[in-house]
């Protein structure tokens, strides 16, 4: 039977901290403290298994290994960050391993379970609005999941009330790859509407595990996969876990018939956004960003909040309220 790449490195991490314990075999209390973790429970077992189907572990990209991408995308990196407080790595990381449980916990620090403890819930100030952000045991996932700065790519500045045109040098302007906490929270975007900012998910406790590590089902949704949808009878499913609980959700029909009404008015109403830019010459037919064309204040802003919302990956959902405050002055802005 092929053991798979995490399981093998779980497996023989095991062996070494086990033999280490067996030296002591005859001191109890170095025993016992190995079997908090290493018992007959599959506590351990079922978080790896989980882990395995994740993105964080296919989709992790920790190649990326350059003094400014190192952080959120190698374990070593964001280890390194968050012990010096830089926003960078002091080089380029050398052997870089994949974002795994040794980037989130303490494992074999202490030898206990406090091991399993999160290595941080430190609120987080955001690069964009310099906002704090603070989503208690989530602020663990908010240090890689905001918007990057765009200072050096657009000129000159453009904040929430300049008014003069700009010009954008880079066809990735935006807010990188995720930026999830920021709409959360209702910041680091452009409001060009009267709408709010504030939704009930926005107070959720701990907000991020609350939802994305809700009851697992199995290897595909909940736990350690963080996914919240899955695979079931051929069609993709919403793991509503996190949301049917009690003083949130409380009927599941009623809940995907009102997720689904309005992904299709997000959805539409971000091809607006999108089809005003072609037609305005800031976006090309493949909807790749015109870097020679001349951006007017409004329409730069727009175009961040286009990019803001589709690189969320949610639809919206994360904050409903804001997502439509940034989508309804988006649209003006480009009309």
């Amino acid at each position: 039977m092929k053991v798979t790449r995490l399981f093998n490195y779980f497996l023989v991490a095991a062996i070494l901290i086990m033999t280490s314990c067996s030296k002591d075999e005859n001191e109890d209390e170095s025993v016992a403290s190995c079997k908090e973790c290493h018992n007959s429970t599959t506590l351990i077992y079922a978080a790896a298994v989980q882990y395995e189907a994740s993105v964080h572990w296919l989709g992790g990209t920790f190649e990326r290994n350059t003094t400014d991408c190192a952080p959120c995308h190698t374990n070593e990196g964001f280890n390194e960050v968050l012990e010096t407080g830089e926003a960078e790595t002091a080089a380029d990381i050398s052997n870089p391993t994949p974002i795994s449980c040794y980037t989130c916990h303490f494992i074999h620090e202490k030898y206990d379970l406090s091991d399993l403890d999160l290595k941080t819930i430190d609120p987080v100030t955001t690069e964009i609005d310099g906002a704090v952000i603070d989503l208690g045991r989530g602020n663990l996932c908010v240090n890689c999941h905001h918007a990057r700065s765009i200072a050096s790519s657009v000129s000159p500045e453009l904040t929430a009330t300049s008014t003069a045109d700009v010009t954008i040098s880079s066809s990735r302007f935006g807010p990188h790859h995720g930026p999830q906490s920021g709409l959360l929270a209702g910041v680091d975007a452009f409001n060009m509407s009267s709408g709010g900012t504030s939704h009930a998910h926005s107070s959720i406790e701990d907000a991020c595990i609350s939802c994305h590590m809700a009851e697992a089902f199995g290897r595909q949704a909940g736990g350690h996969t963080m996914s919240v949808a899955y695979e079931y009878h051929s069609a993709t499913e919403p793991n509503t876990a996190g949301c049917l609980v009690s003083g949130c959700h409380g009927d599941e029909d009623a809940l995907i018939e009102d997720m689904e009404d309005w992904e299709d008015e997000f959805e539409e109403k971000m091809d607006q956004i999108r089809d005003n830019l072609v037609a305005g010459g800031y976006m090309d037919s493949t909807y790749a960003i015109n870097t020679d064309a001349t951006f007017p204040a409004d329409v730069a802003r727009a175009l961040y909040n286009y990019k803001f919302l589709e690189e969320d990956k949610s639809n919206g959902i994360h904050n409903p309220t804001f997502a439509s405050s940034l989508l309804d002055g988006s649209i003006s802005a480009t009309e």
